[in-house]
């Protein structure tokens, strides 16, 4: 058991399994021991379910929402679960759950635990303690990334080595999952720590920041298209996308936060982060009111999160200072897209002719700057607003017009949705007609 601790020893097994054809040896161990006969049966945290029932069993509480929820924070590991149920003679479980941002002192076991498992920290440290210098060093950087990260992040952001990544998988400190890598939140709470000590933090942050800048801002123009690719790929790095955006605002880099956040804003639209996002680009918006080129595209950002929220009048308003800044630049398609949010802002209070002249000048500008998809966008807002003034013929024919550039373009998204406004059109008239024909007889 914990062979860890004893490696160097581990040729030795190789040369008793050769002496000894029918031994077979079980050994525990928080790293691989690279020997040959070797098969490795990893450990994963346990089960919802089951971390559950094993905190109800130490505590003697009924399970509840508030336990499952604990046991989440908790990654599910069980010596943390087993500290945690301890910590209950004392503490609710919600206190507990309040407590644990400071989890690897709050969790301790009894006289009788080995002096290494009596709390979180002890554990941890006994795996960072049989770690190299440049492991540890890798380990501490790590804790930067909420969330995981993809090899090249780690890379740029934590100068990391390839091998010496493998060799933290190896020793159950980091994971790997298809092309990520991740940390249990537990253990990043240990990382940070030495982290701070490193010297190295402020220095591995703001590349962490900056890094996702970077990511965000190539993003954005297929965000805009809606590549369920890049939506994918930002929902991954949706929690460094955060981070990054927290410490743009504790360092007061406002113009970089609201880059940020502009160019994430179709994400959050799109993937049901509408009240974050939301409130994240408002709050960017009220930090720093200077006339830029990145306030106005958060601008037209929050604009189209309002709509979301059903907020049509902060929408209009958002929407209107974007344009005049949009303007102000010479961005012709920042331009083309904060008259589309105005638009749709507009007819969300009812006024449907403004709103038909405001997206005919948004269509007529996407179609001059060639972005086929945005002119799908606006002629299917044109064609509601169309429907809004009564004029279902009118309507129709810009809706049959649109599916057929949708087909050719192969876009399946634009082509149900004026499938499905043409049909709400042919239900309509069929109403109508037999309204007609009941008041004719």
């Amino acid at each position: 058991d914990n062979f860890e601790q004893v490696m160097e020893a581990a040729p030795e097994l190789s040369n008793l399994l050769e002496a000894c054809p029918n031994l077979r040896l079980l050994v525990t161990s928080r790293e691989l021991l690279r020997v040959r006969g070797e098969v490795e049966y990893r450990v994963p945290p346990l089960a919802e379910r089951e971390a559950v029932d094993l905190f109800c069993a130490r505590s003697g509480l009924e399970p509840d929402e508030t336990t499952a929820h604990l046991c989440r924070r908790l990654d599910n590991l069980p010596l943390a679960v087993e500290l945690a149920a301890a910590r209950t003679s004392v503490l609710s479980p919600a206190q507990i759950l309040d407590r644990l941002s400071k989890r690897l002192d709050l969790l301790k076991g009894g006289r009788d635990a080995e002096p290494r498992q009596q709390t979180l920290r002890a554990t941890i440290e006994w795996s960072y303690g049989l770690l190299s210098k440049e492991e540890k060093a890798h380990f501490a950087r790590f804790a930067v990334f909420a969330g995981g990260c993809t090899l090249e992040a780690a890379e740029v952001v934590a100068d990391a080595d390839l091998d010496v990544l493998q060799s933290l998988v190896d020793k159950s400190l980091l994971g790997h999952t298809k092309d990520r890598f991740s940390m249990l939140e537990t253990i990043r709470e240990y990382a940070s720590e030495r982290l701070e000590e490193s010297g190295e933090a402020e220095r591995v942050r703001r590349r962490h920041a900056e890094h996702f800048l970077v990511l965000a801002e190539e993003a954005e123009p297929y965000l805009r298209h809606l590549s369920r690719e890049w939506l994918d790929r930002m929902e991954r790095e949706h929690g460094n996308l955060r981070a990054a955006l927290d410490r743009f605002d504790g360092w007061g880099e406002t113009q970089l936060g609201l880059r940020l956040a502009g160019a994430v804003s179709e994400f959050w639209d799109e993937r049901g982060h509408q009240t974050e996002g939301r409130r994240r680009l408002e709050g960017a918006l009220r930090a720093d009111d200077r006339p830029t080129a990145a306030r106005a595209k958060a601008l037209v950002g929050a604009a189209s999160l309002a709509l979301s929220g059903g907020d049509a009048a902060m929408a209009q308003l958002w929407a209107e200072e974007g344009l005049g800044l949009h303007r102000r630049f010479g961005d012709a398609l920042g331009t083309a897209s904060a008259t589309l949010q105005l638009g749709a802002a507009v007819g969300n209070q009812d006024d449907y002719s403004s709103a038909r002249e405001i997206l005919e000048e948004s269509l007529q500008r996407f179609h001059d700057l060639g972005d086929q998809h945005s002119t799908l966008v606006a002629a299917r807002y044109l064609a509601w607003a169309y429907h809004g003034l009564g004029d279902l013929e009118g309507e129709r024919l810009l809706l049959e017009e649109n599916l057929g550039r949708a087909r050719e373009l192969g876009n399946e998204r634009m082509e149900a949705s004026m499938l499905g406004a043409l049909a709400m059109i042919a239900v309509e008239e069929r109403r109508s007609a037999i309204s007609t024909h009941s008041r004719m007889c």
